[in-house]
């Protein structure tokens, strides 16, 4: 009994070692560094790594390199200063309301969805941004 319950406990620890491996990778994809790596600085299409968040060089003739590099998705994924965001302050209705969509969708994701005033809360935003064309900053 002794022995079986000393796999059991080892199973559960390599368990837990590989589930708290995959979610550090994981968290650290969320957003690039900022600015720019030196050896990227010529680079026209300079990418994001999908497991690391680090920059990476979408051009690389390594196919390895290219097939964990993704294309950055909006302004929130160029370091400050290297793009203006399209629909910022924006005079043009329909790249301000992308702008907007975006925004929210940011918002979203980094809500906190257990708290109770949630449900009503997204509402009314969803409302605001989706029906009544009004901004929306995160």
């Amino acid at each position: 009994m002794g022995r079986l319950l000393a796999r059991l406990v080892t199973l559960l620890a390599a368990l837990l070692i590989v589930v708290a491996s995959g979610t550090s990778a994981a968290l650290a994809g969320a957003k690039p560094p900022e600015p720019y790596p030196p050896e990227f600085a010529g680079l026209d299409m300079v990418g994001i790594h999908k497991v690391t968040g680090e920059y990476c060089d979408l051009g690389s003739p390594d196919p390895k390199i290219r097939a964990n590099c993704r294309m950055p998705e909006d302004c929130e994924d160029y370091p400050a200063g290297h793009t203006v965001c399209v629909g910022e302050g924006s005079r043009d209705d329909e790249d301000a309301q992308r702008f907007a969509e975006g925004q929210l969708k940011r918002w979203r994701e980094a809500a906190d969805k257990s708290h109770d005033n949630y449900p009503k809360l997204n509402a009314f935003v969803t409302d605001c941004v989706m029906k009544e064309k009004k901004p929306f900053e995160f």
